[in-house]
């Protein structure tokens, strides 16, 4: 299970390859007084760009990690979901987002789901 600040840890260390102005909107999940991981926005400040995540586990064990474009920190519906598989596959999927944050969805062609 992943929460908050393992996730903006790892982003945070994805990011020094790449130096962007984030901001971070994370916060975990918790049902009953029981975490389920976290949820929430990266933005690069710098152009925009925003990317929506969920680490929730789902009842498929390879999609652990959720992942998408969103036009602010307030859009949860979004763009095509990205799936990252489970905590063995964190710092790839911190480096797809990254990538992501590069640019804005229109700009590589994302269309509104």
């Amino acid at each position: 299970m992943i929460l908050a600040t393992k996730m903006k840890n790892v982003l945070k260390k994805a990011n020094e390859n790449y130096g962007y102005d984030l901001q971070f909107d994370i916060k975990n999940i918790n049902i009953n007084g029981s975490k389920r991981g976290c949820s929430g926005f990266v933005t690069n400040k710098e152009n925009g760009s925003c990317v929506y995540i969920n680490t929730e586990l789902t009842g498929c064990s390879w999609l652990e990690l959720m992942y998408r474009y969103a036009d602010n920190n307030k859009d949860y519906k979004g763009y095509r979901n990205r799936w990252g598989g489970d905590d063995n596959n964190i710092n790839e999927m911190a480096d797809n987002i990254m990538k992501m944050l590069k640019k804005l969805p229109k700009d590589v062609g994302e269309k509104r789901i």
